[in-house]
């Protein structure tokens, strides 16, 4: 990855121990690249319960 996108690679390898998968970041590769700093949040949700019917019984 280091010869398409060198300056992701010096972001990430100043942050991370290992390459992060740009899919499970909220910036993915171009946002990371131009950030002076880099944020992520873990969030858990209860769904409503009519959201929680609506996936088990789609109709």
């Amino acid at each position: 990855m280091a010869e398409v996108y060198p300056a992701y690679e010096r972001v990430w390898k100043d942050v991370f121990e290992a390459e992060p998968d740009p899919y499970h970041t909220a910036v993915g590769v171009a946002e990371l690249v131009r950030e002076g700093f880099f944020l992520e949040i873990d969030v858990e949700a209860q769904l409503p319960r009519s959201l929680e019917t609506e996936r088990r019984d789609p109709e």
